[in-house]
């Protein structure tokens, strides 16, 4: 009987549960804007709260369905009047129509909004009032105004206003004035249509850096800490200098946060108390990793972090990887940061590794020492001694073998990197650039020496909403020095593959000898560009075109040899960089022959 009971029971809930899922519902399918001839469609969509159902909305059948709201779509239309209004445009006419379609007890909504924008109002009058008689913040304004995004004659905006106002108070900030009052008067002039605007602004006194009191959860010494601090008691007060000092601090890696804020409220005599509050990361961390490339195909990583090793701010990191042309490798890396100077570590790198290519396999062990200066987040610079071993197995094919396949190597580098780009892993607008120098041969009785330089360059813009440009220019010149016969084999340029040259595979672009074999050359060129288009959601598609080529000879350039390929790719994005799938051909006098790569990150 209990049996029967709990059938019951089930039945009862399931024809329930199947009645609520069969109820008729209704939603939007669409909204289009009509007559918005200055702000964009997605914009005002960005406004409203009724929102037309996504794709994944409509697989995600388990998800609660939004339902269309009369109610909510008249209190979107007063918000889009709003929206306008803080745009300059003060009389707007926005209305809507809608359209019905009914199926399977399910209504589909279509929705218009048509707007008659109306005259927009220009700013007339703008005025700065500086409650001072001291002469620099007369010419401070003057020097400021040609930045603001006010001026006389364009269309008023309240977030152009804001943004004045923002720029003021950190400006003024920054000149040791935190306690900077800026009152805004807006005046409007209907038979006109303009708006005046009165700026006035009450610096305030000067204010000095107080008492610097630090405080949080962290068992690095105090003592380390001040080392790394610049900013002094007596100071004048920069909210830019706590800005640049917050960082600087972050970067030494190992805070999981780091926040400055001046006490203004606990200020005496415009002497402004400053609050350094540190946590501190895990003492140990570790990162396992697997994925899958076309190219490495099963990658493996192991990497252990562990901060304040041994005291004194110094992290270790020790990292594993394996993957098919990286069958072993080894690193670890002991950063010690340098009191005497600020930004600078000192980095000791031992390292083994396996790498397989189509003519040879080399193994590679030695040490790295190196000085490394960040001079601000876009900026730093390395100089390094390396001393190490390579052992070389050439294949059968190769033609030529050298009488020693162990090359012992010991030789200086230094690198300057420059990223002024936006995003570290969605770059839209700005610049990378990078120049590496090495020379090796040095203090060994050795018969390899030679002198290696390598610059890049890659550029970012963003054009419209939906589109961004980007291209980069690579090049590398390996020339032997000192009586040295020939580069080695293991340290010659070879491209082509995911990040070089898609239309080719991965280090397939090089000279090769009489029997075929690749043996890598000593100079090299290759360059992309690339056309990235939003979609939808987290997907972009990319076009791009790449050209280069190496050549056997050190700064022999052959433009008449370039090789090209052109292809399409998908993009998704995600929280570590995309996930990028690439087709890719062989283009111009080149027998059509498609490579495609699953990766993640762009190709540059």
């Amino acid at each position: 009987m209990r049996k029967i009971k709990y059938i019951l029971f089930f039945l009862t809930a399931a024809m329930l549960s199947f009645h609520s899922m069969a109820q008729d519902y209704s939603f939007v399918n669409k909204i289009n804007f009509k007559g918005n001839t200055t702000l964009q469609a997605e914009d005002l969509l960005k406004q409203m709260n009724t929102k037309p159902r996504k794709l994944l909305d409509k697989v995600a059948f388990w998800n609660k369905k939004e339902e269309f709201s009369y109610f909510l779509l008249d209190e979107d239309i007063e918000r889009l009047k709003e929206y306008y209004q803080r745009n300059g445009f003060m009389n707007p006419k926005i209305s809507y129509s809608i359209s019905e379609k009914n199926k399977k007890k399910k209504t589909r909504i279509d929705i218009i909004i048509s707007i008659r924008e109306g005259n927009a109002y220009s700013i007339g009058r703008l005025k700065y009032e500086i409650d001072s008689t001291v002469t620099k913040f007369s010419y401070w304004i003057d020097s400021l105004q040609k930045r603001f995004p006010i001026q006389t004659g364009k269309r008023f905006r309240d977030e152009d206003v804001y943004l004045a106002e923002s720029t003021l108070e950190r400006f003024f900030g920054g000149k040791g004035y935190p306690f900077v009052n800026i009152t805004r008067i807006i005046e409007l002039i209907p038979s006109e249509r303009k708006v005046n605007i009165r700026l006035k602004i009450e610096p305030g006194g000067l204010a000095y850096f107080g008492k610097i009191i630090l405080s949080g959860d962290s068992v690095i010494s105090e003592k380390f800490i001040r080392k790394h601090i610049f900013i002094e008691e007596g100071q004048r007060f920069s909210a830019k200098k706590m800005e640049d000092q917050q960082e600087k601090l972050f970067d030494l890696s190992v805070f999981r946060y780091v926040t400055i804020r001046g006490l203004l409220e606990s200020a005496s005599n415009n002497i402004i108390p400053i609050t350094v509050r540190v946590e501190e990361l895990p003492r140990w961390g570790m990162q396992l990793g697997a994925g899958y490339g076309t190219e490495d195909r099963l990658r493996l990583s192991l990497i252990l972090n562990r901060i304040n090793f041994l005291g004194g701010g110094r992290r270790l990191i020790v990292k594993a990887n394996r993957s098919y042309f990286n069958p072993v490798g080894v690193e670890a890396r002991l950063i010690q940061p340098l009191s005497f100077s600020r930004s600078l570590d000192l980095i000791v790198n031992p390292f083994y590794s396996r790498e397989r290519e189509s003519s040879f396999t080399v193994d590679r062990l030695g040490s790295t020492f190196s000085l490394q200066k960040t001079f601000s987040r876009s900026t730093s610079a390395q100089l390094s001694y390396t001393i190490q071993r390579d052992k070389v197995d050439l294949n059968d094919n190769v033609e030529t073998k050298p009488e020693k396949t162990d090359n012992y190597k010991s030789g200086i580098s230094g690198g300057l990197e420059f990223d002024g780009t936006d995003d570290i892993f969605y770059p839209a607008n700005g610049m990378k650039f990078s120049l590496n120098t090495t020379y090796v041969g040095l203090g060994f009785n050795t018969s390899i020496r030679y002198f290696r330089v390598t610059p890049s360059v890659a550029l970012f813009k963003k054009v419209g909403e939906r589109l961004v440009i980007a291209a980069k220019v690579k090049t590398g010149i390996l020339q032997e020095t000192g009586g040295s016969i020939s580069t080695p084999i293991e340290d010659r340029y070879f491209i082509g593959g995911a990040n070089s040259l898609r239309g080719f595979g991965r280090n397939s672009v090089s000279p090769a000898d009489n029997n075929g074999a690749l043996i890598g050359g000593n100079t090299m060129l290759e360059s992309s560009i690339e056309f990235r288009v939003d979609l939808f959601s987290i997907f972009s598609a990319v076009f791009f075109m790449d050209a280069g080529n190496v050549w056997a000879d050190s700064w022999d350039y052959k433009f008449d040899e370039l090789l090209y390929d052109a292809g399409i790719g998908l993009r998704a994005r995600t929280p570590v960089g995309p996930v990028r799938l690439d087709f890719a051909t062989p283009v111009i006098e080149q027998k059509f022959k498609l490579k495609f790569y699953l990766t993640v990150g762009h190709a540059f």
